[in-house]
């Protein structure tokens, strides 16, 4: 794939477009009318990739646009860069290597703004921190804590299974004195003992995995993963719970079976009664340390319960509930997106309908360095910045802070005219937007200045988890990227099947591509 225009495609969609035939060598119409040579076939990339696509291309076909990407240092994008290191290397001795290529290469704001750091590949889905990052992703935190929860619950189950057996060790003394009296040795009782608790704990783990079936669909929803009941047949899988099985068979039938072949048969023979202090103390520490783990895992459900409430009910700066958003890959829909979205607008199901380069959840931003008349280099602050059309502010139902939002009857507003977020704002130090104006890029007499003339409330782009950012809009006319709409709640299906049938009608060979907010 060393030359520009070649691509590679997985046997899927190999198979998709050229069914038994082989594609290698053969030309593939894309954007309909850029050709692409096919150069290979590989296999369907697995689940558990981090790495999603049908169609590879040259990283080289950029080089053909001349795509200032690829030659300023000032300018980062949303690429992957995979580093093959020698044996034997320290990552953080290379990681120190790039902040020193960094100092050389960027301006001091710069410098000062970004770091390039190793991400190792076996972590790459643990990892949730990374911005433009392609992989389903889960914070090792929250593994971590799943797997404690998991532990407590096994340890619970233990504890109960040796307190409920040395409870009933009395009616099960008479047995043993017999067995014992018959002839029979300490070690074949602590056998027969522990291959009871081996019977009951592999019946448990029968039980378990028709659990783990039933909810597995719940679990990959919760962590974002792809995890198949297939996965637990693999050797490594089968070795692990082989282990846990090894364990818990000990953990619980140790003790019981080591206390029960200890009896003495003449005590139980003359009706004595078993008492040890040993054998209770030790069935009140278990209890006690039972209902520690089971209050802890209460105060753990009690706090996950309110996590995920402070989720559902945060205010994001706009409803929810109502929002559709199609994402647009056809320039020619984006040619003709007025009326498009008139189209739509048709139905009174839609209530309004709103063109932008990107939306909360899309995972797509764009940013920018933004200069206030009169500073200096030293003023200059990066900020996402946010293409929308005039129907924006209504869509989503956002407020405005201060000044107004952008207009159709000023024709200055689609040329000369910015709105800020209040964290934008804040970024600037300013604590009004009256008379301020502000430029994309440099600071000098040929830039484009254009007017602040407005600040929106702020609302959440990304997750919970990440502070809102600054951020700067512009207004743009006609289509774009993506098309949100709000709609009523009343007829959610049928509305939905009215947009994908009006998209038919727009757009031909781009799939219909859409999500909720």
């Amino acid at each position: 794939m060393a030359e520009p225009k070649t691509i590679v495609l997985t046997e899927e969609t190999a198979e998709k477009y050229f069914g038994k035939e082989n594609p290698v060598g053969k030309l593939l119409n894309i954007n309909h009318g850029e050709l692409y040579k096919i150069t290979g076939v590989i296999k369907n990339l697995p689940s558990n990739s981090h790495l999603r696509g049908n169609i590879f291309a040259s990283f080289s076909t950029f080089n053909e646009t001349n795509n200032p990407r690829l030659t300023s240092w000032g300018s980062f994008s949303n690429d992957y860069k995979y580093v093959l290191l020698k044996p034997g290397t320290d990552p953080k001795v290379v990681e120190k290597k790039f902040a020193d290529m960094l100092k050389t290469r960027l301006e001091k704001s710069y410098y000062e703004r970004y770091t390039m750091l190793l991400q190792p590949l076996t972590k790459i889905h643990l990892n949730s921190d990374i911005t433009y990052d392609n992989a389903n992703t889960v914070p090792e935190i929250f593994l971590i804590v799943l797997g404690i929860i998991a532990g407590f619950i096994l340890l619970i189950a233990i504890i109960n299974f040796i307190n409920l057996t040395t409870a009933r060790s009395a009616r099960r003394n008479k047995e043993v004195c017999i067995r014992k009296v018959a002839g029979a040795g300490k070690s074949q009782l602590i056998k027969q003992f522990l291959t009871e608790s081996f019977i009951i704990t592999f019946i448990s783990f029968l039980f378990s995995l028709f659990l783990v079936e039933l909810m597995l669909p719940s679990l990959n929803s919760l962590i974002k993963a792809d995890i198949h009941f297939s996965l637990l047949f693999n050797s490594t899988t089968i070795i692990i719970t082989a282990l846990i099985l090894l364990f818990t068979t000990i953990a619980a039938g140790t003790y019981p079976a080591f206390m029960l072949s200890s009896i003495k048969p003449a005590l139980v023979l003359k009706n004595s009664i078993l008492k040890k202090k040993k054998g209770y103390s030790l069935r009140a520490i278990l209890v006690v340390f039972q209902f520690t783990i089971a209050v802890l895992l209460v105060i753990m459900t009690i706090t996950i319960y309110m996590q995920l409430d402070f989720m559902m009910t945060k205010d994001l700066g706009f409803p929810t509930d109502r929002l559709l958003v199609l994402r647009i890959n056809d320039d020619n829909l984006i040619n003709k997106g007025d009326a498009f979205k008139n189209a739509l607008l048709a139905n009174h199901n839609i209530l309004a309908a709103s063109f932008s380069s990107g939306t909360p959840a899309s995972n797509i931003t764009q940013s920018s360095n933004f200069n206030p008349k009169g500073g200096n280099k030293e003023d200059e602050r990066q900020m996402q910045f946010l293409k929308v059309d005039y129907d924006f502010l209504k869509t989503y139902g956002m407020l405005m802070k201060d000044g107004r939002f952008f207009s159709r009857r000023l024709s200055t507003d689609s040329t000369n005219a910015y709105i800020l977020n209040e964290t934008a704002m804040r970024k600037f130090g300013w604590q009004n937007i009256d008379g301020e104006i502000i430029t994309k890029g440099g600071n000098d007499e040929n830039v484009h200045w254009e007017n602040v003339i407005g600040v929106l409330q702020d609302f959440n782009y990304s997750s919970l988890k990440q502070n809102i950012p600054p951020m700067v809009l512009s207004v743009k006319k006609g289509g774009n990227n993506f098309l949100s709409l709000q709609l009523t709640t009343s007829d959610v299906k049928s509305t939905r099947e009215f947009i994908k049938k009006t998209y038919s009608k727009f757009s031909s060979g781009y799939p219909f591509d859409y999500f909720f907010l």
